[in-house]
This record gives structure tokens, C-alpha cells and sequence, in this order.
């Protein structure tokens, strides 16, 4: 394990299964976490690692501009053909908003066991919504406008 010495955001870099895990504590906010997370991701990128869980179990706050750099991270990685995912988005100080956005947009986990599976297709967990089911039932039983309307 090796820490980054930060006064605002420490970043602990691991591996299991072929995945590298960023542990991230402290905060992410407007100032210098984000130049080492931007850093540390092009390390792992110049490394060729393409599977990265981002752990934000110890991050105690994330403000709007953490936020959008992490959704900014987050693109850019898919872009250059990395997968990378969210852990312990909720565990977070971010806003509801900010956790609606970033749930949208990219994968989010709370379990670190599902998101590592998220990278072995074999393995992956089947995410259901809810809304889906209750709008298929409710068409098997001729609802539909009922539950709609």
C-alpha cells in the first residue's frame, strides 16, 4: 500500500483480479486533489491498467467542482477505452444531486466484491430496475394505464 502525501486527498493504490482500486480519503474539492487524481489516472492509463474501481469510502466531502471532475475523469477514461467505476458513492458528503448525476452517467457500486465482478462478465451482477418490472407486471395484468396514468 502506498499513500500520496496530501493535505486534502490521500490516494491508496491496490490491485485484486486484475482491477486497480484508488482508495481515496480526505476530500475532493476545488484545489489540488484534483491535479493528483488526474496524475495518478494517467500513471494507470501510460500503465496500460483499464479496469479502475474509484473507492470513495474515506472521502469525507466532495463539492461541486469535485463532483464534476470526477464525471469528467470518469469520461475521459471511457473515452480512452478504460472501464472505470464508482464505489461507495453514497458513503460520501456529496450532494443528491451530484450522486444522481454520477449514478446516471457511470456505474456505482456500494459492494466492493459486485464491482470487481463488474469486470468479469461471467461474474457480473444483473441490475434490475424496478420501474421495469412494475411496468411489466402491471402490462402481463392489463394495468398499464392504471399504473401510468
Amino acid at each position: 500500500m502506498k499513500f500520496e502525501d496530501a493535505s486534502t486527498l490521500r490516494i491508496d493504490v491496490r490491485q485484486t483480479e486484475g482491477v486497480v482500486i484508488l482508495d481515496l480519503a480526505g476530500q475532493l474539492t476545488f484545489g489540488l486533489g484534483h491535479a493528483r487524481l488526474w496524475e495518478k489516472a494517467a500513471s494507470l492509463a501510460g500503465a496500460g491498467l483499464k479496469s479502475v474501481i474509484l473507492n470513495l469510502r474515506g472521502v469525507s466531502r466532495i463539492d461541486a467542482a469535485g463532483a464534476a471532475e470526477l464525471r469528467l475523469l470518469l469520461t475521459c477514461a471511457r473515452a480512452d477505452g478504460a472501464n472505470a467505476v464508482l464505489l461507495n458513492l453514497s458513503a460520501s458528503a456529496i450532494s443528491a444531486m451530484d450522486v444522481l448525476q454520477l449514478e446516471t452517467e457511470f456505474e456505482a457500486f456500494e459492494d466492493e466484491r459486485d464491482a470487481i465482478n463488474a469486470f468479469n462478465p461471467e461474474r457480473r451482477v444483473k441490475r434490475y430496475d424496478i420501474l421495469s418490472f412494475a411496468l411489466q407486471d402491471a402490462r402481463e395484468l392489463g394495468e398499464v394505464d392504471e399504473l401510468v396514468g
